[in-house]
């Protein structure tokens, strides 16, 4: 398979920046692995605090028993609570993981060219 396909498969399928860690090439695969994980790491964190604020008003009885109750709180919670941060938070993921596989299959593109180069000049 070719470096490029499998670049761009490892930072589609394993983790946004696993492709160009695969291709050796540090700096972009970090910065874009970072990005991948502060988005993660802030919708896990509005996550918990939505679920905090479930549990509490569960356990108080402000929210019955009922799956359909506790599902509309927590719809509501989430659209009223800080829908810009998610949403923010979930196009940042999904942009960096989109930039991230692009990016690997240019990298693994050029390390292509480089060695059908190399494989050219050899004969």
């Amino acid at each position: 398979m070719k470096t490029s396909i499998t670049a761009a498969l490892y930072s589609a399928a394993i983790f946004p920046g696993a492709g160009h860690f695969w291709l050796k090439s540090w700096l972009p695969g970090s910065v874009i692995a970072a990005v991948a994980c502060y988005a993660l790491y802030s919708l896990t964190a509005i996550i918990i605090t939505v679920a905090r604020d479930i549990s509490k008003k569960l356990q108080s009885g402000v929210i019955p028993l009922d799956i359909g109750k506790i599902h509309d709180a927590i719809l509501n919670q989430v659209m009223t609570g800080g829908s810009g941060s998610v949403s923010f938070a979930l196009w940042l993921l999904l942009g960096v993981w989109v930039v991230g596989v692009l990016d690997a299959y240019r990298v693994g593109r050029a390390h292509d060219k480089q060695k059908n180069g190399e494989a050219d000049s050899s004969n």
